[in-house]
């Protein structure tokens, strides 16, 4: 699991947004859990029973959206487990 922190709840709300445009065309989906401004994204095939290179090419791009979409409010930190 992952954890963003945001300055603003709706800082957290577009980066969403664009998690759900790159996992849709990645046809591939994370769980996402929102509390105010901390958006918490879990990476799992459930079918396969664990992480799989699918997991890992959406968690690649998930950092490249963190890094970029709200440049310096964003507090970042992984949390236990895969991601």
């Amino acid at each position: 699991m992952k954890v963003f922190e945001f300055k603003r709840f709706m800082e957290g709300i577009r980066f969403i947004g664009s998690v759900a445009r790159v996992a849709e065309e990645l046809e591939h989906h994370p769980d996402i859990k929102v509390r105010y401004t901390t958006v918490s994204l879990a990476l799992q095939t459930h079918s396969a029973g664990g992480v799989t290179k699918w997991d890992v090419q959406l968690a690649r791009a998930i950092d490249l959206l963190g890094a970029k979409s709200v440049s310096g409010t964003m507090r970042r930190s992984a949390a236990s487990g895969a991601g």
